[in-house]
């Protein structure tokens, strides 16, 4: 009986010695897993912050853009007597020239791009938008049809 008892006594001894062993694994766990959280909040932020720098440039460059493509575009008035404008006929030579390919880009979207059906592609002279031009200048094509 003696010996049962001393059984019992060492097995609970076993019990509580892994007890405290799972404890601080469950709590070395715990930590970790507080780090990487951390961790991943500061890669959170930087992303964020990231984003937002990229963002702003991607505004600084489409104003630029915008301003460039302002300045390229054709004029159809010329300085009159006593500085009134005058609407003049637009020539060939208003129009900027594309040097690869000295075919004239004209600046206004292509009525068959809009319509899902230009033929001349990469030859055409007007300008072929994509992306959110597109489907907005797709709606106010389908507006002014209405």
């Amino acid at each position: 009986m003696k010996a049962a008892n001393d059984r019992i006594e060492q097995l609970n001894e076993t019990i509580q010695s892994l007890e405290s062993e799972n404890k601080s694994i469950r709590e070395s766990h715990k930590q970790e897993i507080d780090e990487k959280d951390e961790e991943t909040k500061d890669l959170s932020r930087d992303l964020e912050k990231f984003s937002a720098e990229q963002s702003d440039k991607l505004a600084t460059l489409r104003a630029k853009l915008a301003t460039a493509l302002q300045s390229q575009a054709p004029t159809n008035t010329d300085m009159g007597e006593n500085g009134t404008s005058k609407k003049r006929k637009m020539s060939f030579s208003d129009y900027p020239i594309d040097a690869a390919s000295r075919k004239p880009t004209i600046q206004e979207p292509c009525h068959f791009h809009l319509l899902g059906d230009c033929r001349r592609g990469a030859r055409c002279r007007f300008v072929h938008p994509d992306g959110d031009d597109l489907v907005r200048l797709r709606l106010e094509l389908k507006e002014k049809k209405v």
